[in-house]
């Protein structure tokens, strides 16, 4: 790691880091001190090694064991590594808010260059965000963050990281515009109210029919994409053209499944989106994994396009489709930003999915998650010898061309407020309502072929049909999501 910010770290982390043994006697004492005049927990004494550990080996739990177990794992820490392997191994791994784990991802994405090309100033300004990255994020909050760094450089001078000439040279170097970084292809912007993309397309702009965009690498995908169906074209151009502006589209409450399996461009759909969008601006991540790790949670803020391609959700727990109702629909979300420090915010993006299986609903929420669902199918597989590696790099580099033939369809969007579903996309909705419900699956299966075996003197209950619907639920469902019997019941007698 660069000298400018490990010095950095240091000075305004664990100053005495270069000479205690990965415990620091001195910082405890006057943390306990403060935190017992102040009469609550205001000041913190984890040194690197500890944090160190905590992030490699332990939960974020703040209980005795888990402290002794911290302890003991640094004092190991620092037998194995030397200092500065040990600072590579916390500042490769520690959170800088935006879904940046590390300071190279940061120093990318808040900067626009690697981290050893940082200067003094920017390398002050990614070691005070270590306090609290969503506070002093220098895009969102430039001012606080500058403040900040001012802190970390006085704390470098007085700790003869810096002479006094140095601090005044560093406190006037130049910070980089956050606001800009590069992906791939060529030069991206962070969305804003005044352009339409990360291509700078303004929301102003007028393109008249006869300056219509001719894309025909996109074009061509499109068709064999959709079958040649003008309505399913219409609607994925929506919904792209939704993806890359500036609108918050989760108040069009709608999460779109392209559904199929077998390799019909469902991918290539999703990977254009996120190229278009910029890298950074898109999250990456199935549901099931939103739920488990809040971080990813935390990861969602101010991106615009969440979605992986092809997933297999037959396991998905009700949970996620909780979740998927929630990102959808504009709710608050909580995240875990930095163990122990949390933030509420929204998601403002589109939430796409390319799945081989439709997940089940079985709660009585299901009504809800369904009305957030346009499910499209895509059955055009293309066989493997027809299949071209390159063809996202081929339509990537049509952009300027697909900007202007998507702009048309953005304002439509934004004029009707919502989307224009295909009819074979309600079509499929309702088919996929009536076969996803385990419970009129489960009748279909075991009990309708049963119907003309009735004997006399049978006493097929609710009670029993539910014995044995719980235990065909484990076999081809979740064993830990049953329906209860009261569910069970009323979806027996709506049927």
């Amino acid at each position: 790691m660069p000298k400018n910010l490990t010095n950095a770290v240091v000075a305004i982390e664990d100053r005495r880091f270069y000479e205690h043994f990965g415990f620091d006697i001195i910082g405890f004492s006057r943390a306990m001190i403060t935190n017992i005049f102040r009469k609550r927990y205001a000041q913190g004494a984890s040194t690197i090694t500890q944090q160190v550990a905590k992030n490699i080996f332990l939960t974020p739990n703040k209980t005795l064991r888990r402290k002794v177990q911290e302890l003991l794992l640094s004092f190991w820490l620092e037998h194995k590594f030397s200092k500065d392997q040990i600072m590579a191994l916390y500042l490769n791994r520690v959170y800088f808010g935006s879904g940046n784990y590390g300071a190279n991802a940061a120093s990318n994405w808040y900067f626009n260059k690697n981290v050893y090309d940082l200067n003094v100033r920017e390398a002050a300004i990614l070691a005070g965000m270590l306090k609290a990255p969503n506070r002093y994020n220098p895009i969102l909050h430039r001012q606080k963050a500058l403040e900040r760094a001012q802190t970390v450089l006085m704390a470098m001078k007085k700790n003869d990281f810096l002479t006094e000439k140095q601090y005044q040279t560093a406190s006037n170097m130049p910070v980089s515009d956050g606001q800009k970084y590069r992906v791939t292809g060529g030069k991206h912007f962070a969305h804003s109210p005044t352009f339409f993309s990360t291509i700078q397309l303004p929301c102003n702009v007028f393109i008249k029919p006869k300056d219509r965009g001719t894309a025909p690498t996109f074009e061509k995908y499109l068709d064999d994409f959709t079958e040649g169906y003008q309505d399913r074209k219409d609607f994925l151009l929506e919904v792209l053209a939704a993806i890359l502006s500036n609108e918050d589209c989760a108040k069009f409450k709608k999460c779109v499944f392209l559904f199929g399996a077998g390799d019909s461009g469902k991918s290539q759909f999703l990977k254009l989106a996120r190229m278009l969008v910029g890298e950074n601006n898109s999250f990456i991540a199935d549901l099931y994994t939103l739920v488990e790790n809040e971080f990813a949670k935390a990861g969602l803020m101010n991106k615009r396009l969440t979605g992986y391609g092809d997933i297999n959700f037959k396991r998905l727990k009700n949970t996620s489709l909780d979740l998927l109702k929630t990102i959808v629909g504009g709710d608050p979300i909580d995240g875990d930003v930095k163990f122990g420090d949390r933030v509420t915010f929204t998601f403002k993006g589109m939430a796409v999915y390319g799945a081989n299986k439709m997940p089940v609903v079985s709660d009585e929420r299901k009504q809800e998650i369904y009305n957030r669902m346009i499910i499209m199918p895509c059955n055009n597989v293309i066989p493997k010898e027809k299949q071209d590696g390159k063809l996202c790099e081929k339509m990537f580099a049509e952009r300027d061309e697909i900007m202007k033939i998507l702009y048309p369809y953005f304002k439509k969007v934004l004029n009707n407020n919502h989307f224009s579903e295909p009819q074979i996309c309600i079509d499929t909705k309702k088919e996929y309502i009536e076969t996803s419900n385990p419970v009129i699956v489960f009748i279909k299966e075991c009990c309708e072929k049963r119907l003309n075996k009735v004997q006399k003197g049978d006493e097929c209950t609710t009670g029993r049909m539910y014995d044995v619907f719980k235990e065909w639920y484990r076999q081809n469902y979740d064993k830990y999501d049953i329906p209860s019997q009261k569910v069970f019941k009323k979806e027996i007698c709506n049927y």
